[in-house]
């Protein structure tokens, strides 16, 4: 009995023994099955992931020069950049807070690395911070196996060596937007990609920017890298080289510190753009880090006063309404216009800047000394369509569609226009004051540059551009072609007569004569683009400064052959011949000793 006994107790442990090995072996297959076949992928793609680390290379942005090709204007300069595998972070939102022991991370950082996040896959290296100190990548790079999340990588930041020089043209760069992502301009970039968006950045992006290349790391599971794969070279981007002089933008913008205005001087033969100054202006270094301040700041210095900013042209007008006459001839060369100091036209009594008057003005000394009496009677008798026609052709009203974005296109008033805006009909003494550049008639320092260099040339309209030629990566120059002009359809018998007049405004005790310099010969005109109504036996100097009246000064050189037509504009300057004309004088002999050195 006691044999069988424990027959029985031995069979009943085996049996037990048995099902505890089955139940083992039921456990493990099932565990098999869910690790290798429900979630097999998804454990492949992780030591996949956790054995290679795939990261792009990115390219660098080509540089932009002066025109002479050795001034470099924008260039680029290393940096490190802090990234974090989202992947590897058991909770991003706790490592996330934890990183941010170490590095300031501000709301609106926070918000930038959530959209990032959602435009991602949990693989990708996520964009956490840019540029950050040699101190915290050497924090980070000796506590690899703390942060295995965190990727630091060597990248290039943009660089403007020459600080505020020439911001505005320039532009910056910035982070790709997701309105910009679904841009065919910008399609083709990752989320995160630094991209061109103000200036010649953002106007010839493509050509600045460069392929990105690719590296394959093997890494551990602490993320220490363990070898090199492969690696894809990036290819840099195009550089670009202007047709600015760098030391006549340096003049430029040294003459407007401290002032709200423009200064733009083109080559009225090719419409180079030889300097573009706005002020007041930025410094692009730092434009993140101010963004809040400049965007406050009234005297707005993000606005590129040459191209977006727009004002009544005053007394420069008279230049165009006096070829506009010649032209369709409502008047000639001799005929006499008589000004005692007022005349009476549309049951309004219209001034002349000259109280008592300049008694009878053909065309020349009309232009000399700036008559209002004279432009009145001959814009009256040319009518509101013509002069809207002339301005047309000249190019205003219209963008010049020179190579920057966000250009404005200005006003130039028309019957249409009042019955569809204003909603009322046009009244010929509104002709009247458009005659001498007031009343609803807008222009940008641009378009008043292009128009003097057409007064200039003989009638030809050209196209102002800033960019020569770009270099490929491979070192190869290539010049592009110039833009055609086109005719305004006032030949240079006319003109002339127009040209006559603005040497003597210079030259022969007109209203710039204050611009007349031995170092090179100058015709221009001075302007003034009224803020309020003017007050009789009140100086312009000594009105408050928001309540002073815009100063324009347009002028060309050398008078005889002339090679450059400059454009000043100065916000709330009062009197043109103590604020632009002065500038531009200054900028002419600037001017004439650049010439001589070449």
């Amino acid at each position: 009995m006691r044999s069988l006994d424990d027959t029985i107790a031995i069979q009943t442990r085996a049996r037990a023994l048995l099902m505890l090995i089955v139940g083992a072996l039921a456990a493990c297959a099932v565990a098999y099955w869910f690790v290798q076949i429900l979630r097999g992928p998804h454990y492949a793609e992780l030591a996949e992931n956790n054995q290679y680390n795939e990261g792009g290379i990115t390219a660098p942005r080509g540089k932009v020069l002066d025109r002479s090709g050795r001034v470099i204007l924008v260039d680029n300069r290393p940096s490190f950049n802090l990234y974090v595998v989202p992947e590897r972070c058991e909770d991003f939102d706790r490592e996330l807070e934890r990183l941010s022991e170490q590095i300031e991370l501000g709301p609106r950082e926070l918000e930038r690395i959530a959209r990032r996040r959602s435009r991602l896959r949990s693989f990708e290296p996520l964009l956490i911070q840019e540029d950050i100190p040699f101190e915290q990548m050497a924090y980070f790079e000796a506590r690899a196996d703390r942060y295995p999340w965190v990727m630091v990588a060597a990248d290039h930041e943009r660089a403007y060596p020459n600080g505020r020089l020439a911001a505005h043209l320039l532009g910056r760069v910035g982070e790709v937007s997701e309105r910009q992502l679904q841009v065919g301009a910008f399609s083709g970039a990752r989320p995160g990609t630094m991209v061109g968006q103000s200036g010649l950045e953002r106007r010839y992006n493509e050509v600045l920017t460069g392929e990105d290349g690719l590296f394959v790391q093997v890494v551990d599971s602490a993320g220490r890298v363990v070898r090199e794969v492969s690696r894809e070279t990036p290819t840099p981007g195009g550089d670009l080289l202007l047709t600015i002089d760098f030391e006549l933008q340096r003049r430029a913008e040294e003459l407007l510190d401290g002032r709200a205005g423009a200064l733009v001087a083109l080559d009225v033969r090719s419409g180079e753009v030889l300097a573009m100054a706005s002020a007041p202006s930025f410094d692009p270094n730092s434009y993140v880090e101010l963004l809040p301040q400049l965007a406050a700041d009234e005297s707005s210095p993000l606005l590129n006063r040459a191209i977006s900013s727009k004002f009544s042209p005053g007394s420069v007008w008279k230049v165009l309404i006096a070829a506009a006459a010649l032209q369709e001839g409502i008047t000639t060369p001799e005929r006499q216009e008589f000004c005692g100091g007022a005349v009476e036209l549309d049951n309004r009594l219209f001034h002349c800047h000259a109280g008592a008057g300049h008694g009878w003005m053909s065309l020349v000394p009309a232009i000399t000394h700036s008559c209002n009496i004279y432009f009145y009677k001959t814009g009256r008798r040319l009518g509101i369509e013509r002069i809207a026609r002339w301005a047309s052709r000249f190019g205003f009203g219209e963008r010049t569609e020179i190579d920057l974005p966000y250009e404005v296109a200005g006003l130039v008033p028309t019957p249409e226009w009042s019955e569809r805006v204003r909603n009322s009909p046009w009244y010929p003494s509104e002709t009247v004051s458009i005659s001498i550049g007031q009343g609803p008639l807008e222009v940008t320092p641009l378009q008043m540059a292009v128009f003097m260099a057409a007064v200039a040339n003989g009638g030809r309209l050209v196209q102002p551009h800033l960019v020569r030629g770009m270099r490929r990566p491979g070192g190869e120059l290539f010049i592009f072609p110039q833009p055609p002009t086109r005719s305004v359809g006032i030949g240079d018998d006319v003109l002339r007569w127009v040209r006559e007049g603005l040497y003597g405004a210079v030259n022969r005790g007109g209203t710039a004569a204050r611009a007349r310099i031995p170092q090179i010969s100058i015709a221009g005109k001075t302007g003034t683009a009224q803020v309020v109504r003017r007050r009789f036996g009140v100086s312009p100097e000594e009105l408050p400064e928001e309540q002073r009246h815009h100063a324009w000064f347009v002028c060309f050189a050398p008078s005889e052959e002339p090679e450059v037509a400059v454009c000043v504009f100065v916000e709330h300057g009062g009197s043109a011949s103590l604020s632009a004309v002065p500038l531009a004088t200054e900028f002419l002999r600037s001017y004439a000793q650049v010439r001589a050195e070449q």
